[in-house]
């Protein structure tokens, strides 16, 4: 079974990682609340881990920026969005280019 995991991007310097199990565990993440519900309630919205890692192992969130080398040498980038039940990469002019998973490597976020 998949594990829902989610990140808070607070500001430059904090960033909060948690699951869902961490949620249903109100008192593992009573410290985190504390940053996290006002946050919540000035309009945020968290990201969810897209269930795979980029080329370095590094986990690839909804909301990531992700640079591929295309099968034509081209080098993509794209944000990673969840559309129809599942996470793909969008281009700036909106096509979902051809790409493939085990080649992305995260380089920012759009935040």
């Amino acid at each position: 079974m998949r594990e829902i995991k989610f990140r808070a991007i607070l500001s430059a310097e904090t960033t909060i990682y948690f699951t869902f199990q961490d949620l249903v565990k109100y008192s593992a993440l009573a410290p985190m609340l504390m940053l996290l519900v006002p946050w919540l309630r000035a309009g945020k919205q968290v990201d969810e881990f897209a269930d795979f890692k980029d080329k370095d192992g590094k986990e690839i969130y909804e909301g990531d920026i992700v640079e591929w080398c295309c099968y034509d040498g081209y080098i993509g980038r794209a944000t990673v969005i969840f559309r129809g039940g599942r996470f793909y990469p969008v281009a700036c002019s909106g096509e979902l280019p051809r790409y493939d998973e085990a080649g992305f490597k995260v380089i920012g976020t759009i935040y």
